[in-house]
């Protein structure tokens, strides 16, 4: 349920934000803030994507696999500075924005891909499971009239 609630949440928020954020941001600060807008669709498509991932690196240190989880963050680091140096010279902080999620994307992919494949676990969100609890949880006789 964890996951599958979260990555609900992260997804309602990112459209909310989506839709109204380049209002609130013209209401709450001057002009020169309005490309901050571009850069939360982008860096916040990746937070989604990284919700839904669940806890896969966390799966993998826990059962001390945390070599794995070491190794594909100090590569994908090194590729996100290396790359996002390179994107900021020519695109600016929206280039610097796009490697950075994309090597966040990667990264969680790798670690998604390394927990099915060592322990056979799928850590993403679920949402089956969500849901059936909510009709569960919601749809259950109270007694006591709560």
């Amino acid at each position: 349920i964890g996951a599958g609630a979260a990555t609900g949440m992260a997804i309602t928020g990112y459209l909310l934000f989506a839709i109204l954020g380049q209002l609130i941001i013209s209401l709450a600060w001057p002009e020169e803030y309005s490309e901050a807008y571009f850069i939360f669709i982008i860096l916040g498509f990746a937070q989604v994507i990284q919700t839904f991932a669940g806890t896969a690196g966390m799966v993998l240190v826990m059962l001390q696999k945390q070599h794995i989880t070491m190794r594909i963050s100090i590569i994908s680091g090194v590729l996100m500075i290396a790359g996002g140096s390179v994107a900021f010279i020519y695109f600016g902080i929206i280039g610097l924005a796009i490697v950075y999620s994309s090597g966040s994307i990667i990264q969680s992919a790798l670690m998604i891909h390394y927990v099915n494949r060592i322990f056979n676990l799928k850590t993403t969100a679920n949402f089956k499971s969500t849901i059936k609890f909510r009709l569960s949880y919601f749809h259950k006789e109270n007694p006591h009239g709560r």
